[in-house]
């Protein structure tokens, strides 16, 4: 049974949009939903695939990046007793399909491209791609494993960790793979680079104190300094630069100055392992990775601590996010299509009581569910 009557009241918004329909029960529809608004007066087909769960409230209109009302970012929010209802997955979109294997992604800062680390070739290698998929190159050919892309905050550089000097080490390439250089030294591994947002300082993961823990450098390589002291892997960067999120060795997410001291726990204690956290570029989330659910999905929670929100259901491997420059987005890796591809959610946005007062005696004037 629809969540939407059918009713004849039209559409009066000036833009058409697309809905996400759902059934009363809680549970997942999987099966296509096909409606129609009418907009000035003509009917609009309304169609979507995405399984999601039971909604009583109504719409939401989310913005697209530009600000404008967008005809494919509308989505359902509700509330059962005055609860939030988990919406299930938002809207998302498989960008490649080499079923060799595509992995950890970072967003060029202007939001065009996506640098990932790939096994398509044969071998792990650097790859980038323009942000629709469309089109892709190799900026790495080494023999060797090369992973963990990271831009410069002036979009020129990419850091990478790589194992071609025979052992885990730092390395910088320009953004169109010339120019490859190592960046440390030591015979200790040093991986996980994240470049910070003013681009003065690549904070990395390194075992050469004797245990993994977060470290800072300069672009250059020099200045090092160890910033954790309690064990640390996978550092990514506040947007203003001054703090650094991290997983501790109790396998949860900590937030950190970027000039030391105490860290302070975000992610609720949870007996399985969270992983690989990526800040919200509005600074307010981060997302994770982790199996609390019983399997790997993503996860986002309040970067002051509090509940951690669900966001991929789906029972196969769902792992590291990485946020879009915009917020609009979250790319991230999975094995849903039978191979490890890189797929990128659209997420709704928060609405406020009035736009919600706005536009809730809206409705579809048709519903067929099949």
């Amino acid at each position: 049974m629809a969540v939407m009557s059918s009713d004849d009241k039209r559409w009066n918004q000036r833009k058409s949009v697309q809905m996400i329909m759902v059934s009363r029960r809680r549970e997942p529809l999987n099966r296509r939903f096909t409606g129609r608004l009418e907009h000035g007066g003509r009917p609009v087909r309304v169609e979507c695939q995405h399984g999601l769960m039971a909604l009583e409230r109504g719409l939401a209109p989310v913005r697209s990046t530009s600000g404008a009302w967008s005809s494919i970012l509308i989505f359902l929010i509700a509330a059962l007793s005055g609860r939030a209802v988990n919406a299930g997955e938002p809207p998302m979109v498989q960008l490649t399909f080499a079923p060799g294997g595509d992995g950890i992604t970072a967003w060029s800062p202007d939001g065009t491209r996506i640098a990932f680390d790939s096994s398509r070739s044969g071998n792990p290698d650097i790859w980038v791609m323009t942000a629709d998929g469309v089109a892709m190159v190799p900026l790495t050919t080494d023999p060797t494993w090369d992973g963990d892309p990271t831009w410069s905050a002036d979009g020129q550089r990419i850091a990478f960790a790589s194992e071609r000097s025979g052992n885990l080490d730092i390395w910088v390439m320009s953004a169109t793979g010339e120019g490859q250089r190592r960046l440390t030294t030591t015979p200790a591994d040093d991986l996980w680079p994240a470049w910070s947002p003013d681009g003065q300082r690549i904070a990395f993961v390194s075992d050469r104190s004797g245990n993994f823990e977060i470290w800072v450098m300069d672009p250059n390589g020099g200045s090092l300094e160890q910033l954790t002291t309690y064990g640390g892997s996978y550092p990514t960067w506040s947007p203003d630069g001054s703090q650094i999120a991290f997983v501790s060795g109790d396998g949860e997410v900590w937030v950190a100055s970027a000039l030391g001291g105490d860290p302070t726990q975000v992610t609720p204690p949870d007996p399985s392992d969270d992983a690989y956290p990526s800040w919200s570029p509005d600074g307010r989330r981060i997302a994770f990775m982790s199996g609390r659910s019983g399997n790997v999905d993503i996860w986002l929670v309040p970067v002051s601590g509090g509940a951690a929100e669900q966001v991929t259901f789906h029972p196969d491997w769902n792992a590291f996010p990485a946020w879009s420059p915009d917020g609009s987005r979250i790319s991230f890796q999975s094995n849903r299509a039978g191979y490890y591809a890189i797929w990128v959610m659209t997420l709704p946005t928060a609405v406020d009581e009035t736009t919600w007062g706005a536009i809730k005696g809206n409705y579809l004037t048709e519903t067929r569910v099949h």
